[in-house]
């Protein structure tokens, strides 16, 4: 999935990887995300600059590393590995069904 979270409130997010999660199956399927994740301290500006700008313009957010994995883990997965750029760029989270 790419792009699609920052969109969504938590609850929605939430609610959209459950389904996504009873489709899947543990120990077999799958999740990667492409989207912006923050650092949970001394984040870049651009990447807090992008937060901002989806709260003014879209009602929405981009998440840091904590939250991804707090909202991915109340839907019922588990974050295998979080794979950052170089620059400030979307990162790729894995996940499976915990």
């Amino acid at each position: 999935m790419k792009c699609v979270f920052h969109d969504w409130a938590d609850r929605q997010c939430q609610q959209i990887l459950e389904r996504l999660r009873k489709a899947m199956r543990k120990g077999y399927s799958k999740l990667f995300i492409e989207d912006f994740v923050i650092a949970d301290k001394d984040a870049e500006p651009t990447s807090s600059m992008g937060d901002w700008m989806m709260l003014a313009v879209h009602c929405g957010m981009e998440r840091t590393r904590s939250h991804w994995e707090k909202l991915l883990t109340l839907a019922g997965f588990r974050v295998v590995r979080i794979w950052d750029p170089p620059r400030p760029s979307q990162s790729i989270i894995e996940a499976e069904v915990a």
